[in-house]
């Protein structure tokens, strides 16, 4: 249903058409990007993938370990944390859709975050405040990723001290709407882009995480393999860390009673800290301007 509204809402023409869009504040990717839709069949669109180039370029691996640490927390969360308060705070089955609080709060707060960011970089362009467009995007991304981060990973760490449910969900909720931070100006990017930035557009949406327009930053012409590489790299949470997790529970267990307050406090402060590491690095590698081409 997202992707058929999003299809009909979209603009048809390239960024240029949108009223809303301005194009020095976008940078060099909606140049690449309009380029690229006319070009579908010529020699251009048929070079091989810089793979080399891919995997040399700082702001690539900082992408994917934004995507990597995303993930991780999400699956963390979403396996995790009902269980914690079923079997650590005593929360019974029909009680439990009360997790459900913090997707809410992080939908709506992305309704919003979507258009703040535009804007924020908007203005930022409009006052000369760091020079030219790209560096207005990059400017945005920093200040969004590091301090979200940073709220996210002490939220997280600070779930295992706290005995009240209530806390705990306010914790999540709180934290996933800074995760929104991550979606700082994706539209500016994203709308008038027919293939694949549609579908980039609607996952951060839904995903709240602004790596994923970067891509069409940093490598426009190849943002599919990358995107690809990047998002199969950031499965290995949901394949290795959600058993991992359990086992760190079951060795730091009690034996009888389960999962012990050391095994919770591991799972929620290993996820905390890949989560932090991640926004720090993506804060000091990140680019917006075309790394791959």
């Amino acid at each position: 249903m997202g992707t058929v509204a999003w299809e009909v809402l979209r603009t048809n023409g390239g960024p240029g058409c949108h009223a809303a869009i301005c194009i020095g504040a976008c940078g060099s990717g909606v140049d690449t990007v309009e380029n690229e839709e006319g070009s579908h069949g010529s020699e251009a669109s048929r070079r091989p993938i810089p793979w080399p180039q891919i995997w040399s370029s700082r702001a690539f691996l900082a992408i994917v370990g934004l995507h990597f640490g995303n993930n991780w927390l999400g699956f963390a969360l979403g396996t995790w944390f009902p269980t914690y308060l079923h079997a650590g705070l005593q929360v019974s089955m029909e009680d439990l859709g009360l997790t459900m609080v913090p997707y809410v709060a992080k939908g709506a707060m992305s309704l919003a975050a979507l258009r703040w960011g535009d804007q924020l970089v908007y203005m930022i362009f409009r006052t000369g405040a760091t020079g030219t467009g790209p560096n207005a995007s990059k400017r945005v991304r920093q200040t969004a990723v590091l301090p979200s981060s940073i709220i996210i990973a002490s939220l997280i760490a600070l779930i295992p001290f706290l005995d009240s449910v209530t806390l705990c969900i306010l914790c999540v909720a709180i934290s996933f709407c800074f995760q929104v931070c991550h979606a700082f100006h994706p539209s500016t990017l994203a709308v008038g882009h027919r293939h694949l930035t549609d579908r980039l557009f609607l996952q951060s949406l839904v995903e709240c995480c602004g790596f994923n327009v970067n891509i069409l930053e940093v490598a426009p012409t190849f943002a599919g393999p990358v995107f690809g590489v990047s998002n199969s790299i950031a499965c290995i949470p949901g394949m290795l860390g959600v058993p991992l997790n359990g086992r760190l529970l079951d060795i730091l267990g009690d034996g009888q009673n389960g999962a012990s307050y050391a095994g919770w406090r591991a799972v929620f402060w290993l996820a905390a800290g890949i989560y932090f590491g991640a926004g720090a690095s993506y804060t000091w590698n990140c680019e917006a301007t075309v790394q791959i081409s």
